[in-house]
């Protein structure tokens, strides 16, 4: 009787073994790939995220000059720009972009509809009568005034406060 020797690794062990290795060195290495990103908290429902390469447009504390600009990197403190790097905790007010212009269903919306709307009812109502009533212009031009009032009046700026969080957090890609 021959006794034939048992391997451990046969084509099947072998490939088996190969696949979590692969997995293995897989796992290790995604923390290397990981990246930070720059997250403005808004509430626990709404939240922006800025990538590398994303523009942004802030103040920082004790300044009303707006800072704008391309993020170039972004460290676990600091955010990078082309020529200059700031903390999170050192700014105070972040300008409404267009990640944070939809948490807003009318407030941004009020000083483009509003002169349009009152354009078009004066528009309408001599096309209409075929002449400018006056209380028709009274109403449209009350209308485009009121467009024009709420872009000075809604501001363009969300400040960072214990509410409004400004962080970088680390996430894996997936």
């Amino acid at each position: 009787m021959v006794k034939k020797s048992i391997h451990f690794f046969t084509d099947k062990n072998r490939i088996l073994a190969t696949i979590s290795l692969f997995f293995v060195i897989l796992f290790f290495c995604s923390a290397s790939f990981s990246q930070n990103y720059l997250l403005f908290n808004k509430n626990q429902y709404r939240h922006a995220i800025y990538n590398v390469g994303d523009d942004v447009s802030f103040r920082t504390t004790g300044s009303r000059k707006k800072i704008s600009g391309k993020i170039v990197a972004i460290s676990d403190s600091a955010i990078i720009f082309n020529s200059f790097s700031v903390a999170p905790k050192d700014v105070s007010n972040i300008y409404v972009d267009a990640k944070t212009k939809v948490w807003f269903v009318f407030r941004y919306k009020y000083e483009v509809v509003l002169p349009i709307i009152g354009a078009g009812y004066i528009l309408i109502d001599a096309v209409n009568t075929d002449r400018f009533d006056s209380q028709t212009l009274v109403v449209g031009l009350a209308l485009i005034g009121a467009g024009m009032l709420a872009r000075i009046i809604i501001p363009r700026t969300i400040a960072i406060n214990d509410r409004h969080k400004l962080v970088i957090i680390r996430r894996a890609d997936p």
